[in-house]
C-alpha cells in the first residue's frame, strides 16, 4: 500500500508498518485483531512508551510534511509525540519531535500533526518513533488501539463538527466564555451528555451540533494556528431558536473581523469566507452571544479551516 492512492483518496507517500516496528520496554505489541480491519493494538505499561520504525522507502519529508494518526487509547495521558530522523538531522531528539494534544477515554480520533514548522524535518526520512501517549501519563496499563499513522502530502482541513472532543486543544480547538468585555475562561466538559459547558453560567454549552448563549455571556470555539502558511476560512451559521439581542463573531486575535446582529427581518444566519497568511499560534474565534439574561438561544455552526498551498 505504500506511495500508492489509498481507499481514502489520500496521497500516502509513507503508511507505517507496525510489523516492522521495534517497541521498547514501556509498550507491548498485541498484533492485529481476526477481524481483518488492519486495526493495530498495544498495551503501554510504562510513562515512555515508544514505537521507532525504520523507513525503507526514499521519502523526502520536505514534499511529506503532514503526519495523520487516527487511534483511540484508554490511556489516561493528554499528551503523544512523535520522533524523527533523517540523513541530515541522523539523532532523534526532542528538537527532532513534535508533541500534540490527544484525548483519552474517546472514540477513535484522526489527529494532524503538522511537521511544516520543524526547520529540521527535511531530508531522507530515516526513522520514526511514535509515543501513543505521553510522560504525563497516569494509569498503570492502558490500551492503544491504532487504525493508521501516514506521512503525507495532504493538506489539512480541521472543523468544529469533525474535530470535537472532549479534550481541550485537540486538533488547536478548545471552547471557551466571554463575558463580553477581558474574561475568556475555558469550559469544562460534561461526559455525561459529551457537551462543553460555562462553569457557573447554566445553559451555556457547546457540543458537535450546537453553541448555546445565555445573560450576555458568549459560548467561543476557538482554534490556534498550528504552523504558519495561508488558509482559508469558511463558516456557514444559522440561529435555531427565538431570540432577538444575539450576534455572532468571527475574531483574528481576540480582533472583529466581522459581527453578524439579529434583525427583526432576519433570524441570525448567514456565511462567511476568507483567506489568511496565518503565524504560529494565532488564534481565530466564533463567538455565539445572547444579550437577554433569561433565555438560552441555540446557534448551528460549520467551521472549516484549510491550509493552503501558498502560491509561488
Amino acid at each position: 500500500m505504500k506511495g500508492k492512492k489509498e481507499k481514502r483518496g489520500i496521497n500516502i507517500l509513507l503508511k507505517w508498518d507496525f510489523e516492522s516496528s521495534r517497541f521498547n520496554d514501556d509498550i507491548v505489541a498485541c498484533g492485529f485483531p481476526e477481524t481483518g480491519d488492519e486495526k493495530f493494538g498495544c498495551t503501554v505499561v510504562g510513562r515512555d512508551p515508544g514505537i521507532v520504525y525504520g523507513t525503507k522507502q526514499k521519502l523526502d519529508a520536505g514534499g511529506a510534511k503532514y503526519i495523520y494518526a487516527k487511534y483511540r487509547t484508554t490511556c489516561e495521558s493528554e499528551t503523544a509525540q512523535f520522533y524523527f530522523a533523517t540523513d541530515l538531522y541522523p539523532a532523534m531528539s526532542e528538537k527532532q519531535s513534535k508533541t500534540y494534544t490527544i484525548s483519552p477515554n474517546s472514540p477513535s480520533y484522526e489527529y494532524i500533526i503538522d511537521m511544516s514548522d520543524k526547520p529540521e524535518w527535511k531530508g531522507i526520512l530515516n526513522q520514526l518513533r511514535f509515543d501513543p501517549v505521553g510522560y504525563d501519563n497516569r494509569s498503570e496499563v492502558g490500551e492503544c488501539m491504532v487504525e493508521y499513522i501516514e506521512v503525507s502530502d495532504r493538506f489539512p482541513v480541521y472543523g468544529n463538527k469533525k474535530d470535537f472532543i472532549g479534550t481541550q486543544g485537540a486538533n488547536n480547538w478548545s471552547y471557551h466564555t466571554f463575558d463580553g468585555e477581558l474574561a475568556y475562561r475555558e469550559m469544562q466538559w460534561d461526559s455525561e451528555d459529551g457537551s462543553w459547558r460555562g462553569i457557573y453560567i447554566d445553559g451555556l454549552i457547546i457540543n458537535a451540533d450546537i453553541q448555546t448563549s445565555r445573560a450576555k455571556y458568549a459560548s467561543v470555539k476557538r482554534w490556534m494556528c498550528p504552523a504558519g502558511g495561508k488558509y482559508s476560512v469558511k463558516c456557514t451559521f444559522e440561529q435555531i431558536s427565538h431570540g432577538y439581542l444575539t450576534d455572532f463573531a468571527i475574531k483574528r486575535n481576540h480582533v472583529v473581523l466581522q459581527k453578524y446582529r439579529y434583525s427583526a427581518q432576519n433570524r441570525l444566519s448567514g456565511e462567511y469566507a476568507g483567506e489568511f497568511e496565518l503565524e504560529k499560534g494565532e488564534t481565530l474565534n466564533f463567538e455565539f452571544c445572547n444579550e437577554n439574561y433569561y433565555s438560552v438561544v441555540y446557534l448551528d455552526a460549520d467551521i472549516g479551516i484549510s491550509k493552503m498551498r501558498n502560491e509561488e
